[in-house]
């Protein structure tokens, strides 16, 4: 093989490995956004749960189910009880209920 032809080779593998480190740089690059955003999307998704953790435990949040519980028990009070009329102590008892089902999830 002539140098001239050696020379020639040399260019092309030179070439096509300057190609594919480029390709490689770009993969890489798109890689380490991916990653970025990912890291972005977990932190905000850590900081959403520690919101929604601090929130279980603020007073709104235990009225709120403290209010959906004590429906559910009224209307399981009026099912079973069709003649029981007394709207105040059906309130009472659907509360007594719901009070209970919370201090049973609290523990």
């Amino acid at each position: 093989m002539s140098d001239k032809e050696n020379t020639e080779l040399a260019t092309g593998a030179l070439s096509h490995l300057s190609v594919e480190l480029d390709a490689f740089r770009k993969e890489n690059e798109r890689l380490r956004n991916s990653f970025d955003f990912l890291m972005k999307e977990l932190n905000e998704l850590r900081d959403e749960n520690k919101k929604l953790r601090d929130l279980r435990f603020s007073d709104d949040y235990k009225k709120h189910w403290r209010m959906v519980y004590a429906g559910q028990a009224m209307q399981s009070i009026i099912e079973t009880k069709p003649n029981f009329k007394d709207v105040a102590e059906i309130s009472k008892s659907a509360f007594i209920v719901a009070d209970s089902m919370i201090e049973q999830i609290s523990v």
